[in-house]
């Protein structure tokens, strides 16, 4: 792992961003996983920058983590399924970082006025199938434990697609959360259909960015939820457009994300 100074994130809140762009540096990662070392190079800001260009740096881990993992085990003759247009995964209750929200929501703001209604009008239809279910409660309390896997069973049974898909394809695909990037399977595709499947065989996780960028969203944001359900994401973000100014230095980010993932 990188080695560096201990630091809080949370102390760095008050620094103003500015617009000028600063100097870039270049952080050599390196983590031991059961593939064998994967290493690679983080870039970050020294100045003060939003704390959600965080996320174009942890996806870069994420991925990384993840064709470590693919390569892994397709030596081992497990070669991975997932094939665009196989989208049973995108029926799932997937949750995203505040952080990740923000980044989506830039991700569709950069879609045509009418490609951003679409995703609007999914959501809006999304949300009134969980009020109707009576699952929008449970959801926004962010259930954990096994009363949070019976939400989640309950939300996969009602094959509600993410707002975001179209025609069984991302429309933001660049941009998805550490969430989606981490499911990979290396079984009959077939078998993502269908719940509480005991055939699905995922592909391992070496190191869980997703739970890494959760950590740096409750110490950044300690009065907000460290996790969103996808579908209530944007409109989350367009609720609390203060945090859009919350900033920290690019290098300490990128430190605390992998001090995080240990």
């Amino acid at each position: 792992r990188l080695v560096g100074s201990e630091m809080c994130i949370r102390d760095r809140l008050d620094c103003s961003l500015s617009d000028a762009e600063d100097p870039m540096t270049e952080l050599p990662v390196r983590i031991n996983t059961p593939a064998g070392p994967v290493e690679l190079m983080l870039e970050a800001e020294e100045g003060a920058v939003h704390v959600s260009t965080l996320v174009p740096q942890a996806h870069t881990l994420a991925d990384a983590m993840m064709k470590a993992s693919a390569d892994f085990v397709e030596q081992r003759g497990f070669p991975v399924s997932c094939r665009v247009g196989c989208a049973a995964c995108c029926r799932h209750l997937v949750a995203v970082t505040p952080l990740e929200a923000f980044i989506l929501a830039d991700a569709v703001s950069a879609l045509s006025t009418e490609e951003q209604e679409a995703v609007k009008t999914r959501a809006a239809a999304v949300i009134e199938r969980l009020e109707a279910t009576g699952l929008a409660q449970s959801i926004r309390a962010g259930l954990v434990g096994e009363q949070g896997k019976a939400v989640v069973k309950a939300y996969f049974a009602e094959q509600l697609a993410c707002p975001l898909l179209v025609d069984e394809v991302c429309s933001v695909y660049k941009a998805r959360p550490t969430g989606c990037r981490q499911l990979g399977v290396v079984s009959d595709p077939s078998h993502c259909a269908v719940p509480d499947s005991t055939q699905v065989q995922r592909l391992p996780v070496f190191v869980d960015v997703q739970r890494a960028l959760t950590r740096i969203s409750a110490s950044l944001f300690p009065e907000h939820p460290s996790q969103i359900p996808l579908p209530l994401a944007i409109a989350w973000t367009q609720e609390h457009p203060e945090l859009k100014t919350v900033g920290a230095r690019g290098v300490d980010l990128v430190k605390g994300l992998l001090q995080a993932t240990g």
